[in-house]
């Protein structure tokens, strides 16, 4: 931003304010930046405000050329199983028919602000939008950053024995908070996993979820279904951002080499 000039600049000062206010009536000086929308600082558990969330999916999200997925109606009965996640959701995400585009995820990290033992309070949400349609998934608030070494935004993709769009992980100083994309024709699943539980684990009691064999303790919940009705072949567009009060941000991937 320009500087006022001081009163020590005398005439020269003068001189340059007017030239600014000519080219500022030619038109020769863009307008300056609308302010950023100020975040919502509601105390709520959820994310907060969702009025404008995943806006920026407005605009071109660039598709990631090896995201294909064959929607196929794989054995998946096992997630109607799991337990529900505290911000379980299950919605429908009404589409246009005959339309085909890419399923586009934006996932996005909230900073705030200072939380205990001087972590800062991060709040984490995922947006699913496709044909048009959006729909907001809020996640399960956290201390921790956005993991690039395991999301798939940056290249790491899952086990190959899940119909899977996504995944993602936000790592805190005890673990990782680890969100799985599945589909179905029918269907698209969040779900979760803590890698951190709050009491450490004495022995680990194994529980088979699906291709996942877990301790109790770190076992996989369900976040939210999605009920749509996809294609046979459906290609992904994923982002990543952090939202500071310096700015927002997007994923780092060189950080996960």
């Amino acid at each position: 931003m320009t500087q006022a000039p001081s009163q020590t600049a005398g005439t020269i000062g003068a001189l340059l304010l007017a030239a600014a206010g000519i080219a500022a009536v030619f038109g020769l000086v863009p307008p300056a930046a609308a302010p950023r929308p100020a975040l919502d600082e509601g105390g709520d558990s959820d994310a907060g405000d969702l009025s404008t969330f995943g806006e920026e999916l407005d605009s071109a999200v660039p598709e990631l050329a090896d995201a294909a997925v064959d929607v196929e109606p794989e054995e998946l009965d096992w997630v109607a199983s799991l337990p529900h996640a505290p911000s379980f959701r299950r919605t429908t995400l009404a589409t246009a028919p005959g339309e085909h585009e890419p399923v586009k995820l934006l996932w996005r990290g909230v900073d705030r602000g200072p939380a205990p033992e001087g972590h800062r309070d991060h709040r984490y949400q995922v947006q699913i939008s496709w044909t048009g349609t959006k729909v907001t998934v809020p996640l399960e608030p956290s201390y921790g950053w956005p993991e690039a070494a395991q999301s798939s935004a940056c290249g790491h993709h899952g086990t190959e024995a899940l119909p899977e769009l996504a995944i993602f992980a936000e790592g805190n100083f005890r673990g990782d908070q680890v969100y799985r994309v599945l589909v179905t024709p029918h269907a698209i699943h969040v779900i979760e996993q803590d890698t951190s539980p709050g009491d450490w684990i004495r022995e680990c009691h194994e529980v088979r979820q699906g291709p996942f064999t877990e301790c109790r303790e770190m076992s996989w919940s369900l976040s939210a279904t999605l009920v749509v009705d996809l294609p046979r072949h459906v290609t992904v567009a994923e982002e990543v951002e952090t939202v500071e009060p310096s700015g927002t941000f997007s994923m780092d991937c060189d950080a996960g080499e």
